[in-house]
Order: structure tokens, then sequence, then C-alpha cells
């Protein structure tokens, strides 16, 4: 594998955390171009490019990787313009990239190179936007341009800054990048509830992804599996048209779709022009057991990788885990589902959720039922469970979660 590393304005290639990105890819095997480039206090795209390209100690192919931090990172579609027609690149990711010169003087001559973006997007199939949502520098507007432009996919995190040593002196390194680089999935979004209709569960949610798809509500089309309920009689789906209702008072468009019975392809084709999958509630080891049928792991990791958010409510979430087997002790389930031999989750988190943990009353009850009927069980389960109230959801954001709560309760 080889990676072109690019810096930013007044910077170098001993800049923030490029020396340490440089050193941990060559651990992995790859050869790594991070060149210092020219009159950094005053980029100039035309001057930039052409240094790079004259200095490339290798050719650019399907195995070559670019990430650019700010000024760098709005180099690259300049760059990659500039390459040969026949070339094409693995992945480009952009670190605090931007559209324009910001108002700054001196960012006056970096985008002195007119961009045909038709002609870029034939140079990458896969385009990755890192951006903070306190960006002090590079309002969120600004990578939602480039995204739009070249069809990609951005994830905003939290509190970073610009990813720089002047916002934050952690960024001597940057694992999260790293971890993009390296991994496919890296970027999964899921945001898994107990109750979607908790209180002030569904603004969380549905605030965020606004913001990460940089959408504007109508403009949201989402799949939505019901296909968890389908053991509970019509009269017994609250939590599903409550859920629907919400989203469709919010102006998202809500596509329900039931995947029991259906095959791979069918369901791949149903859900892939979709912006975000939302896994309803109700029996998880039914909804498991037909997730199983048509290989909806895989479906979904794809969806995954471009960008799509996933929805968990209650069985929604429970099924992320690696392995459900234990949930037996904690509902009754089971006993519901003939002949369940496999429990193997997605496999997206390394937890086991148990949703509803405030819940009073029937569910209380049942659960409490578990405990005295199978103590030794439930005390000997080894994967890490995560307790869940209504007004709590758990927001995994690539290998690294927060747990999110709404309204009190």
């Amino acid at each position: 594998m080889k990676a072109i590393l690019l810096h930013g304005t007044d910077g170098s290639n001993k800049s923030n955390w490029l020396p340490w990105l440089k050193q941990q890819l060559e651990k992995h095997e790859f050869t790594v171009y991070a060149p210092s480039l020219p009159n950094a206090a005053y980029p100039n795209g035309e001057v930039w490019s052409n240094f790079v390209i004259q200095n490339m100690p290798f050719e650019p192919d399907e195995n070559t990787i670019i990430i650019g931090h700010s000024a760098g990172a709005a180099l690259i579609p300049m760059l990659l313009q500039k390459l040969p027609a026949e070339a094409k690149i693995r992945k480009a990711i952009f670190v605090s990239g931007f559209y324009t010169n910001l108002g700054w003087d001196k960012l006056k001559d970096l985008h002195n190179i007119k961009v045909n973006y038709d002609d870029v997007k034939q140079k990458c199939d896969d385009f990755i936007f890192l951006h903070s949502d306190n960006d002090p520098y590079v309002p969120l507007d600004e990578p939602r341009k480039l995204v739009k432009n070249l069809k990609g996919k951005l994830t905003v995190i939290k509190g970073q800054g610009h990813f720089n040593l002047g916002t934050s002196s952690k960024y001597k390194e940057f694992p999260k990048l790293l971890s993009v680089i390296l991994k496919d999935d890296a970027l999964q979004n899921l945001y898994l509830a107990s109750s979607f209709r908790g209180s002030g569960v569904a603004k969380l949610i549905m605030d965020d992804i606004e913001n990460l798809l940089g959408k504007n509500a109508t403009e949201i089309q989402l799949s939505y599996i019901t296909t968890a309920g389908n053991l509970h009689s019509t009269d017994k789906k609250g939590w599903i048209d409550d859920g629907r209702k919400i989203l469709k008072e919010r102006g998202w468009q809500v596509f329900d779709y039931d995947i029991a019975g259906k095959t791979e392809a069918e369901v791949a084709t149903e859900l892939n022009n979709k912006d975000i999958v939302f896994v309803q509630g109700g029996n998880s080891f039914y909804l498991l057991k037909q997730i199983q049928n048509c290989n909806f792991s895989k479906i979904i990791r794809n969806l995954l990788a471009k960008g799509v958010p996933y929805i968990g409510e209650s069985a929604g979430a429970i099924i992320c885990s690696k392995n459900i087997q234990d949930q037996q002790y904690m509902s009754g389930d089971l006993v519901l589902v003939d002949d369940m031999k496999d429990f193997t989750g997605l496999g997206l988190v390394n937890f086991l959720i148990k949703p509803h943990w405030n819940r009073s009353g029937e569910k209380r009850e049942k659960f409490s039922g578990f405990l005295r009927e199978t103590p030794n069980e439930f005390y000997n389960i080894s994967q890490p469970i995560i307790c869940l109230n209504d007004n709590q959801l758990i927001r995994v954001e690539g290998d690294s979660f927060q747990i999110w709560q709404g309204n009190s309760i």
C-alpha cells in the first residue's frame, strides 16, 4: 500500500499528527510520501499540486490513499484532476477540508485551479470527510459542499476543533484517522436505543443524523424494518406506529420493509438507495433468524462502510452484538421461535444491550422472574452488558461509543 500525506497552511511534514501517522503507516508496510509543501504560509494550488506530482516517489494507483489536512485536504481534488486520465486511487481522506478561501487573504491562491468534479470522481470511488462540529476555522458547510460534489461520506466528530495542536494538545497522534485508513468499516454510525419514543431520544438521534448527512429533513429517505414485530398482533405494535409517526412528523420519508422471506439480493436492492436503515423492536430471536436467512450482516456492513447510519430500537439494538444467546436469561423471546440454534449477531459492537431497564410493570416482573429461575446462568454471562433506560441510547462512531441521555424521566 501507498499513502500521500498533505499538511495544511503554515505547516510542514513535521506538523501535528503527520509524523506519527507516517510512522504508524510504515509499521503497516505502507510506502509513505509526506512532502513539506513550498511557501506553506500562502498555499498555491497550482504550485502545490505540481510540486507533489514532480516529487512523488511512486505512481499513484488503486493501492494508494491520499490524506490531507486543512489546506492539504482542499488540495486533493486539484491534485487528482492533474493525475493522468487512467490513474485511479483507492481512497481520499479529507480532514478539516474546505471548499472556499474562508475569507482569508492568505488562501486567495489556494483554489486557483478550476476543478471539474466529474473528472475527479473518475480518479477515486471513495471520498471520506472527517470534520469537527466546533472547528474554529472551517464551518461545516464547507465539507458538505465537497461531499455533495464528490458523493462522499462525512463523519462529524464532536468537540475536536481543527484536529491540530492549535486546538487540542492531543493531536500529536490521531488514532481514529489511522483506523479509518486501515479499516473499511471504521466509519460506522450506530444509534442503539432502548426506546425511540423515549423522552428526548428521537430528537437526539434525528438532530445528529441530519447534521451528519448534511441534509434537510424532507430529503432523507429511511428504510423502516418492522420484521421484529411480526409475532405481535396488529393491535399490539404501538411502538412501531409511534416511531413511524415521529419520523414522518419530522419530515423524513419512511419506507416500511419486512425482510422475512426475502433474499439477500432483494434486501440489498431495497436498502441500497436509502439514507438510513432503522431496525425496529419486537422479538430479538425471531429478528435474528430472519437476518441470518438473508445475510443481512453483509448488507448492513456494506451500507455502513458507505456512510449509511443505522438506528436500532430494542431488538434492533440487541442484534448488533456478536452473540445474543444470553438474552434468553433476560427475556422470554426465545420460547416463541422454533429451532433456534445459531445466535450469532451482526457483530457491530462487543457488548450486549439490556433495554427498558427502568420499565416498571409487566416487563420488570418478567425480568425479575428470569432472575429467580436462572440466577446462575444470568450471573455467569461473560460478555459485557449495557443496561439502557428508555430515555438513553448508545451512539457508536467508528470503534468508540458514548451513552447519550434525553430528557429526565
